[in-house]
């Protein structure tokens, strides 16, 4: 199935907004001890969206090398005065195949995401009068999402 430009594009949107939504993200306090903090969309059991570049991001000391090892892909970024890092992983095929996403920087430290999946991402919402958390839904910092898998041939 193609889709348009438009439709990539609201998709985008639609992901954005649901992030948004599952909660205001925040950089990493001073004090805080992980030296690789990752978005909320980023953890165990992820799905990622098939067929479009994916944006990684999260935070680290400022300067830090951040490099992210997924499906075939090496990708890095560089930690921003803020400590804030963004890259962008190429189209990926959909996979039913769990897959293990690793996130390192260049002071050695190491984060390891497990059973990550490509597929079909769809974000919906709730009435106004339907008052559930999304953190209640899919854990504790994950957004509120509803995770399709298909179109794998």
């Amino acid at each position: 199935m193609k889709r348009s430009p438009l439709t990539k594009w609201l998709m985008v949107v639609v992901l954005l907004v649901g992030v948004t939504l599952a909660g205001a993200e925040q950089p990493p306090a001073a004090n805080a001890k992980p030296a690789i903090e990752l978005g909320v969309p980023f953890g165990d059991n992820a799905v990622l969206q098939r067929q479009m570049k994916v944006p990684v991001w999260g935070w680290s000391k400022p300067g830090v090398k951040v490099t992210v090892e997924f499906a075939g892909q090496k990708k890095t970024a560089l930690a921003a005065k803020d400590g804030k890092w963004m890259l962008h992983l190429d189209k990926l095929q959909a996979s039913f195949e769990p897959a293990e996403m690793v996130i390192s920087d260049n002071a050695g430290k190491t984060v390891k995401l497990k059973n990550i999946l490509v597929g079909e991402v769809w974000l919906c919402s709730g009435q106004s009068n339907i008052a559930v958390n999304g953190k209640l839904l899919l854990g504790v910092g994950r957004m509120f999402a509803v995770v399709l898998i298909c179109g794998v041939m």
